[in-house]
């Protein structure tokens, strides 16, 4: 599995993030398929996005507790217009947040 962190601290801006993540992913085409948390990462948001009509999903999660924000790529689920989609995502959330 690829992990890729977002450069941005979530301490204080969850719902800001929240709202950011999900508009990244409709900027660029992608929809919601799985909304919820991970086991392992207590309190966290998670979400599986997909390209309609693709194959492949790309993996969002806000952990507060941890204050971490990463995009995850399984193997078993990679594809093309995820290499092309994540920079974009990652450099806009990051880029709106640092706005202010």
């Amino acid at each position: 599995m690829e992990e890729i962190e977002v450069a941005v601290s979530p301490l204080g801006k969850e719902e800001q993030l929240v709202t950011l993540i999900e508009e990244a992913a409709e900027n660029n085409g992608l929809q919601i398929r799985v909304r919820g948390t991970l086991r392992t990462y207590p309190g966290s948001q998670h979400w599986h996005f997909q390209k309609p009509g693709e194959r492949g999903t790309l993996e969002v999660t806000l952990w507060s507790a941890g204050n971490r924000i990463w995009f995850s790529v399984q193997a078993g689920r990679r594809a093309v217009w995820i290499a092309e989609i994540l920079p974009l995502m990652k450099a806009w959330i990051e880029r709106q947040l640092s706005q202010g």
